[in-house]
This record gives C-alpha cells, sequence and structure tokens, in this order.
C-alpha cells in the first residue's frame, strides 16, 4: 500500500538538506583536529622558545658575571706587576745608595791609611831635627791621629745604613720572588681559566640564539598555518550556516507548495462533493495510478495508527546508544553538534527491521549516512535508516518487523543511524521505542 503522496514533496526537502550539510560537516571534524594539532605544536614551540630564553638569559648573566671577575684578575695582575716595578725601584736606589756608601767608605779607608802612617812615623832625622821642627811634627801626627779618628768613626757610623740597605734589598726581593712564584700563577691560571669559560658560554649563547630565532621562525610560520586553518573553519561554518539557512527556505518554500496543494486537493473534494459524478461514469473511470488514497486511510501495522505506536515501536536492532539525540559534544574537535537522530552500535552485519508498516520512500546513498532507507508512515512520519546494505527498493511496501537489510561495517562492531521524523521535525527515537 502507497503512503499518501504528501510525504514525498517533504522526503525530497529532505534530501535536498542532506547532500550539501553532509560534506561540510563531514570535513569539519578532521579541519578542528588539524588546527587542535597545530595549537598544540604551537604550544610546545612556545615552551621551548621560553626555555631557550631562560637559558639565553643565564648565559648572558654568567658571561657579564665571568667577565666582570676577569676584569678583577686583569686588575690583579697589573697590581702585581706594579708591585714587582715599585719593588725593583727600591731595590736599584738601595743598590745605588750602598754602592755610593762603598765607594766613599773605601775612599775613607785609604785616608785613614793614610793618616795612621803618618801618626806612626818614625825617622832617625828625628834625632836630629830642631825643636821647631820637632813640635811642627808633632802636630802634624796629633792632626793626623785625629782626623784617622774622624774617619773611622765615619766608616763605622755608614755600617747601620748598609745594614738597612741589605735588608731593604733582602725583603723586596722576598715580595718579589711571593708574587713571581706563589700570588701570579695562581691568579694567571685562574684568569685563563676564565677566558675559557667565557669563550665557551659564548659559543654556547651563540648556538642557543640561533635555536632561539630558529623557533621564533617556527612559531610564526605555525600561526601563519593556524589562522589558515581557522580562516577555513570559519569559511566551513559560514557555508553550513548559508545552506542551512537555504536549507530551512528550501523547506519552507516545499511545506508552502505542499500546504497549496493540500488546499487545492481538499477544494477539489469540496466540489466533487457539490458535483458528484454519475455512478456509471464512475465505475467506468479508470482511477489514476498516482492518485494519493485518502488521509482516512492510514497505514498500520496492527490496526493503529504510527502516533498510536509510541513508546512501542521495536528497536531495528538491539545495541548500545553511542551518540543521543539532539546536541552532543564532538569528542575528536570538542565542538558542539546537533543530531537528527540516534546512532546504535551493534555487531556487523546484524539484519535490520523496519519499526512500524509503511512503503519504501528512497533506497540508495546519501552523503554523511551511506547506505540509507528511508521508510513513509501514515499522517507524514518518516523512519530513517543509516548505515544499512538494504535488501528493498523504492515503493515496495514493508510490514513491520520486516528485515529491511543489514548493518554495514568491515569490523566486529559497527553502528546504525536511525531517525523518526513528523514533516519537518525530527523527534527523539528514544520515546517512541519500547523500553
Amino acid at each position: 500500500m502507497r503512503p499518501p503522496m504528501r510525504c514525498i514533496p517533504f522526503f525530497f526537502a529532505i534530501l535536498l538538506g542532506f547532500f550539501p550539510i553532509a560534506p561540510a560537516l563531514a570535513q569539519t571534524p578532521k579541519t578542528h583536529e588539524d588546527a587542535q594539532a597545530l595549537r598544540k605544536r604551537l604550544e610546545e614551540e612556545r615552551l621551548k622558545v621560553k626555555s631557550l630564553e631562560q637559558k639565553k638569559q643565564t648565559l648572558e648573566r654568567t658571561i657579564n658575571s665571568e667577565k666582570q671577575s676577569l676584569k678583577r684578575y686583569d686588575r690583579i695582575l697589573k697590581d702585581y706587576q706594579y708591585n714587582l716595578k715599585e719593588a725593583q725601584k727600591v731595590i736599584d736606589a738601595a743598590d745605588s745608595e750602598m754602592q755610593n756608601i762603598t765607594e766613599r767608605t773605601q775612599s775613607w779607608e785609604s785616608f785613614y791609611r793614610k793618616c795612621v802612617r803618618a801618626a806612626t812615623a818614625r825617622s832617625i832625622l828625628f834625632m836630629a831635627e830642631s825643636f821647631s821642627s820637632s813640635l811642627q811634627r808633632k802636630a802634624n801626627q796629633e792632626a793626623a791621629e785625629k782626623i784617622a779618628r774622624d774617619i773611622f768613626r765615619n766608616i763605622q757610623t755608614q755600617q747601620p745604613r748598609l745594614q738597612e740597605l741589605l735588608a731593604a734589598i733582602q725583603d723586596k726581593r722576598e715580595f718579589q720572588e711571593r708574587i713571581l712564584n706563589r700570588y701570579m700563577p695562581v691568579d694567571q691560571s685562574t684568569k685563563e681559566n676564565k677566558e675559557q669559560l667565557i669563550g665557551e658560554k659564548e659559543e654556547e649563547a651563540v648556538i642557543t640564539n640561533n635555536d632561539y630565532q630558529d623557533r621564533l621562525r617556527s612559531i610564526e610560520e605555525l600561526q601563519r598555518q593556524l589562522k589558515a586553518w581557522e580562516d577555513r573553519i570559519a569559511e566551513i561554518n559560514r557555508q553550513r550556516m548559508l545552506e542551512e539557512k537555504k536549507k530551512r527556505e528550501e523547506q519552507k518554500r516545499l511545506l508552502a507548495e505542499r500546504k497549496k496543494q493540500e488546499q487545492q486537493r481538499l477544494l477539489a473534494q469540496q466540489q466533487a462533493k457539490k458535483n458528484p459524478q454519475n455512478p456509471a461514469d464512475a465505475k467506468t473511470a479508470a482511477p489514476k495510478e498516482d492518485a494519493p488514497p485518502p488521509s482516512s486511510s492510514p497505514i498500520v501495522s496492527d490496526g493503529r495508527s504510527f502516533p498510536q505506536l509510541q513508546g512501542n515501536l521495536p528497536w531495528p536492532a538491539r545495541g548500545t546508544v553511542i551518540r543521543p539525540f539532539g546536541e552532543y559534544v564532538y569528542p575528536q574537535s570538542n565542538i558542539k553538534m546537533k543530531s537528527p537522530g540516534i546512532d546504535v552500535r551493534i555487531k556487523a552485519g546484524t539484519s535490520i527491521q523496519a519499526v512500524a508498516a509503511g512503503e519504501v520512500l528512497y533506497a540508495g546513498d546519501i552523503p554523511g549516512f551511506g547506505q540509507t532507507v528511508i521508510i513513509a508512515h501514515d499522517e507524514d512520519y518518516l523512519t530513517v535508516y543509516g548505515r544499512v546494505a538494504e535488501t528493498v527498493s523504492v515503493h515496495q511496501s514493508i510490514r513491520a518487523g520486516q528485515v529491511i537489510g543489514k548493518a554495514i561495517g568491515m569490523e566486529n562492531q559497527t553502528d546504525y543511524h536511525f531517525e523518526i521524523r513528523q514533516g519537518k521535525t525530527a523527534l527523539n527515537p528514544l520515546l517512541w521505542l519500547s523500553k
């Protein structure tokens, strides 16, 4: 038995909505996954850049600290050189003064010996000399003795100064030896180690900075790619909204057309009641094959209309509901989507049964839903079975519980899609199916 023909225009409105919307919905999750992967990579690169930036700052602080320390050691080594020169000046001055004292002392000693000889000289001529000459000689001897004593005292007074100068020279030479053999080698070695460390840190800083710049360029590239993906997602969403708007407008147009046809049909019925045909003519008139049956003759399974079966419809195939009716969050992209029906997880190859009697309105492939069977029931109700390898054909009458196909799936588990619609309204199947 054929369903009322007024169901057919709305079915095509459904198809008009399925075909353009399904591709956009099919690619949006993948686009969101790619964008999410880019965001993850971008966050990883930002963390690496932050780590490299901290490493750069640490290296810069280390290099600056070591350079300050190096300057301090430069000053220390310069002070060593200055102290060595100053000590050498003291040694040279002491040597010069000692040499002068030695030369002066030697001159005094020579004169002292002459005076001593003069003071102690004896001659046989002294016996024959005159008294005056004798007095003169004695005076000269006394004078020579006095000079000799003065010279001796002068020589003796130079000894402490010589000892003082010798001690100063010894002290400065020991001071020089300590600087040259103890202090300078250690500080010079420390300075060289710091110079080597600074060189190594500067090389590491150059490598780190190059890596840092590469990461910055990588971030810029990832940001550019992410913007392109986000623009693409925005464009897909814009196209989807336009397509949904177009779908709603088309549905409104078809609904208005259906109402107009319904009004024309009712008007024709009223005119037929006012002007009944001749019974003989009515018997000989051949019925039109495509004429819709009266709306008062619904398709029922057990004498009840489709609305009367609410809450008692059998399941197309028992299983686990993995996607509910209405809004849900798509797990891969974490975005909200809307399902017009339910998805049920079952074993692949399970038989799918019609929930009520009706007529096959469509059997074929619908993008986004795969192979699909749509069955028309009375009062503009439709049931939709997606991802089903159909075994029925269009216009075929279906009884309640009849197998219409098998669940499609290459693996052990699969799922099928099921919807219940009245006119343009999608209904929650769980409120219609038996518990």
